[in-house]
């Protein structure tokens, strides 16, 4: 785990900052944006919620944090199930896996090209980049962490525009360079995942099932996402594997679960060993004796209790506490 400082800022971003900084839409607009032209991806499997098809209940919902908590509850909420609960978990594991992957779609193509139509948005958009590195990323004495729920790039995007090198610490991945720390690196702590943190996904020819292969590991990919190809009703990303040597697909690693954090960061979570120990770690690094936290476009929501008890611990922990 890296040294802690004992005079830390943190930039604690959510979904306006991104909204402010690259105008990516927020809640129902998001949920629009990212089905636009992807509702055959979603509906593939006819899979219907209380008579509707899936499309239509995720923007009747509008809300993308409880709509993946109810498809993760569909899919891996009973232990033993019957035939027909069998086949309702199959369908919600690739409702999860494509809702995923349109988010990374949208994310790392379309919503760029929309901007790139509009060059008066993204000269604010770029304007208001710049301010925000000055007056916290360029000019801080104190030792700089960037914690932020969001799944795009936003953020990364700005630091290497200005030759700001960071790394994601306590992550475990494949390619272990995008996790150690350079001279001068910026720590920075994606709380709920991120489009470029790719899990290599297999289907259980007997099943049907997709399943990770080499969890717990992410590949950190950094180029731009290829466009997502149909295996067998899941859409994936068919990419070049670390090592050079074999074509895989992969999927995003998202996980806005308000309601099943601790299935993902408790002692028995699916992926403990990569969200727990990042997660850790960022609260190591923020327990320090004067602690200037500046949260841009995040609100807590009101059901998500394990981030608020997260935060409360932090908070606690510090003698001297400045919250902007």
């Amino acid at each position: 785990m890296p040294s802690r400082s004992d005079s830390v800022t943190c930039l604690f971003l959510g979904a306006g900052s991104s909204k402010a900084l690259a105008k990516i839409p927020i809640g129902s607009k998001f949920l629009e944006s990212i089905l636009n032209g992807r509702k055959e991806w979603i509906n593939r499997d006819n899979f219907k919620i209380g008579g509707k098809s899936l499309s239509e209940w995720l923007i009747g919902v509008g809300y993308i944090e409880l709509c993946m908590s109810y498809l993760h509850s569909l899919a891996y909420g009973h232990q033993q199930a019957d035939e027909t609960q069998n086949g309702v978990k199959i369908a919600a594991i690739r409702a999860i896996i494509n809702v995923r992957s349109s988010i990374a779609q949208y994310l790392n193509s379309d919503h760029i090209k929309m901007l790139d139509g509009k060059q008066k948005e993204k000269n604010k958009c770029q304007e208001l980049q710049e301010r925000l590195f000055k007056k916290f990323v360029d000019t801080t004495d104190r030792q700089l962490i960037i914690l932020t729920t969001n799944y795009d790039l936003v953020i990364e995007k700005l630091l290497r525009a200005h030759n700001k090198p960071y790394y994601y610490p306590n992550l475990r991945c494949e390619n272990t360079s995008e996790t150690q720390a350079g001279k001068g690196s910026i720590r920075l702590y994606k709380l709920h995942g991120s489009i470029n943190w790719l899990e290599w996904r297999l289907m259980e020819k007997e099943t049907g099932e997709l399943k990770s292969v080499n969890q717990p590991s992410v590949y950190i990919y950094n180029e731009s996402l290829p466009n997502a190809e149909n295996e067998n009703g899941a859409y994936l990303f068919r990419i070049m594997e670390h090592s050079g040597r074999r074509i895989k697909t992969y999927n995003p690693v998202l996980i806005p679960f308000i309601f099943q954090k601790d299935d993902w960061l408790g002692r028995q979570g699916r992926w403990k060993e990569i969200f727990r120990e990042h997660w850790n770690c960022a609260k190591e690094q923020l327990k320090c004796s004067r602690l200037r936290i500046i949260f841009i476009g995040y609100s807590l929501p009101s059901a998500d209790h394990h981030m608020l008890s997260w935060l409360l611990e932090i908070l606690n922990a510090a003698k001297d506490v400045q919250v902007e």
